[in-house]
């Protein structure tokens, strides 16, 4: 009886994945610098003829191209072609639902996506809370960028210039006493936010409620959606440390998938260092009226 051969956790074919590896070698070398042939032997410890068969199938792949005069490798069009394939299907709703059923099983209250549209945050996916009274919003909804979490959370790479031509020279609009009243209010606020990597709405908005959202970034690191979390105040205020790490844990995963390296929160501090304001909210307030999801 022939023995069985032991089974590995996961399955791999030992020389796809070395060249596998040598392509992403070609594409973010470690110092930044385009690799030559002698570069890559040396990252993938192997021999100079073996490396040269791989990059050579590449190259009639164009999946690499060589540049004769300075002997160096960069990534071809073939890989920016298969990236731009590969964006038509990473849908950013798609990515987000499982984060947002997460975040309101864990807290209770309405999670939702937003995007930026002109001068304003454009709901476009969401799950409504499971509270008596709770916050809703209706897909397609917009909300100003100043005053709200996911708001101020599109604007976090924003600076004080571009902030002016985006929202304009028209005074704020005022919703309540502790809405921004200039621009550059917001843009003190959203300095301060980008340190955390989340922003937050403290009855901003809404009298009586609480909002908190991070910013979503691309393979670029460009802000491409805002993740939030909206409730009533006295509900969700207390637990806002708790709010801010799963959405910080949230937006780093979705944005991996869309191809994010780099650090989601701030310059990089780790988001356990993340020391949150307590505000001054001290009691309960009415509640705003609510705004609903559609049912789909």
């Amino acid at each position: 009886m022939k023995g069985k051969a032991k089974s590995s956790p996961v399955s791999t074919i030992q020389s796809l994945d070395r060249a596998l590896t040598l392509l992403e070698h070609v594409g973010s070398p470690p110092d930044g610098t385009l690799p030559q042939l002698s570069d890559l032997a040396k990252l993938m410890d192997m021999d100079r003829s073996s490396i040269f068969r791989m990059l050579n199938t590449f190259a009639q792949h164009k999946l690499v191209s060589y540049n004769q005069s300075n002997r160096q490798y960069q990534l071809g069009t073939a890989v920016f072609a298969l990236a731009g394939l590969a964006g038509r299907h990473l849908r950013l709703p798609g990515l987000v639902g499982p984060h947002l059923h997460n975040l309101q099983k864990v807290f209770g209250e309405t999670a939702h996506l937003a995007v930026l549209s002109g001068n304003r945050a454009v709901f476009i996916e969401g799950v409504t809370g499971r509270q008596p009274v709770t916050i809703r919003h209706e897909v397609g909804d917009s909300v100003d960028l100043h005053c709200t979490a996911v708001g101020k959370a599109l604007l976090m790479d924003h600076s004080l210039a571009t902030l002016k031509e985006l929202l304009g020279s028209s005074p704020l609009k005022k919703f309540t006493s502790h809405t921004p009243h200039t621009i550059k209010d917001v843009f003190q606020q959203i300095s301060a936010h980008k340190k955390e990597g989340v922003s937050i709405d403290d009855n901003q908005r809404d009298e009586g409620v609480f909002c908190m959202a991070a910013p979503v970034r691309d393979y670029h690191g460009s802000i491409v959606g805002a993740l939030g979390v909206s409730g009533i105040s006295h509900r969700l205020k207390p637990r806002q440390k708790e709010v801010a790490a799963l959405l910080l844990e949230s937006v780093a995963s979705i944005s991996g998938l869309l191809g994010w390296k780099g650090p989601t929160k701030g310059e990089g501090c780790g988001r356990e260092k993340a020391q949150l304001g307590t505000g001054n909210f001290t009691r309960r307030r009415k509640a705003a009226k609510p705004r609903r999801f559609g049912n789909r």
